[in-house]
């Protein structure tokens, strides 16, 4: 059997409850709602309303479980980091190493601007010629 390519978000059959992006109505119960009201949400089959009851009698299921971590939508999970346990000598580390390529990519360009200056481009054409050149060699 093979697999199917579409994301697991088309693959769900169940349904999320979520703010309005416009205001609408349900068009079995003729119940109403504004932009950022919470609605019940399926795509297939489809089922619209702001009334749990209405929603599931006509096909609507409700998914009960946590957000997919990393999905589309934006319901990333967010875990919470002991600050207690980061290592600041590392974070030293690694800021000093930072600071040491900014000074050297501040040279190379500096170098790179007088080069391309003696030779009569404008300042736009420079950036433009050093951003194309270190974008190909990154």
């Amino acid at each position: 059997m093979a697999k199917s390519r579409l994301p697991l978000r088309r693959l769900c059959k169940l349904g999320s409850k979520m703010n309005a992006k416009f205001d609408g109505k349900c068009y079995k119960c003729l119940k109403t709602w504004k932009k950022d009201d919470p609605i019940f949400y399926q795509r297939e089959p489809k089922a619209v309303c702001s009334d749990k009851e209405c929603f599931e009698k006509y096909g609507g299921k409700v998914y009960e479980g946590k957000p997919f971590a990393g999905n589309s939508f934006g319901n990333k999970q967010v875990s919470n980091i002991d600050i207690s346990k980061i290592n600041l000598p590392e974070m030293d580390k690694v800021q000093t190493r930072m600071t040491k390529i900014a000074d050297e990519e501040a040279l190379e360009y500096f170098f790179f601007r007088k080069r391309m200056l003696e030779h009569g481009f404008s300042e736009i054409q420079v950036g433009m010629l050093y951003k194309t050149a270190t974008d190909r060699t990154r």
